[in-house]
């Protein structure tokens, strides 16, 4: 008789140990993608190559590239009077060194006014001769000259050298000069051509490209 009241209480523990496996089986094991309420994983797959992985990418990343630097400048508008046929305006000249600016001068005095000036009437301005005089090589090891030639329809249009700018990209760099353009009313009916005698440090280079812009 007691054999047979202890045969419910077996199978009563009996389903309880089969019930508690069944549930450690169906549980999801953390970090297990297949498990239970897991989501399912797609790898990415090459469009060239369906069914195969493909590659992580590496996310772009854009390149910084500075604007243009400033650089610092002194300028004298100089007047002089000239003509050459085959000229195209403006033109800038590098001037690097004492041998630059003698060549230069050389070059031009037959075509454009480079002369000394005793007296500087309202209408004109010092002489080119006496503009550039002062530069020797000493001034030549740290700086640079700049030399814009212009031209205008009337002497009575007036400039000024507004801002020397160099943008480097790569292993190039572009400098810009720009001027400024002052224009009355009412002008005088004569052509007359100007030098930008722009002094700049050396950070500005021969080999550099460069732009004038008049505004």
């Amino acid at each position: 008789m007691k054999n047979r009241k202890m045969i419910p209480l077996l199978c009563a523990l009996l389903a309880l140990v089969l019930m508690s496996a069944a549930c450690r089986k169906s549980a999801p094991v953390p970090g297990d993608p297949t498990g239970p309420g897991a989501s399912a994983q797609i790898e990415p797959s090459d469009p060239e190559n369906p069914g195969v992985p493909q590659e992580p990418q590496e996310p772009d990343i854009p390149s910084y590239r500075p604007g243009p630097e400033e650089i610092p400048f002194s300028a004298q508008m100089i007047r002089t009077n000239g003509w050459h046929d085959d000229a195209v305006y403006p033109r800038l000249t590098f001037i690097g060194s004492t041998d630059a600016l003698n060549r230069y001068f050389e070059e031009n005095q037959d075509d454009y006014d480079f002369s000394h000036r005793d007296t500087v009437y309202s209408d004109m301005t010092i002489g080119f001769a006496d503009a550039v005089a002062g530069y020797d090589e000493a001034f030549f090891a740290d700086h640079a000259l700049l030399l814009v030639l212009l031209e205008e329809g009337s002497g009575s249009v007036r400039h000024e050298v507004a801002s020397v700018t160099r943008e480097a990209s790569g292993t190039s760099a572009e400098v810009t000069v720009e001027i400024t353009r002052f224009v009355p009313e009412v002008g005088t009916d004569d052509m007359a051509e100007w030098h930008a005698v722009i002094e700049v440090p050396r950070t500005v280079e021969e080999t550099d490209a460069f732009v004038v812009k008049m505004k």
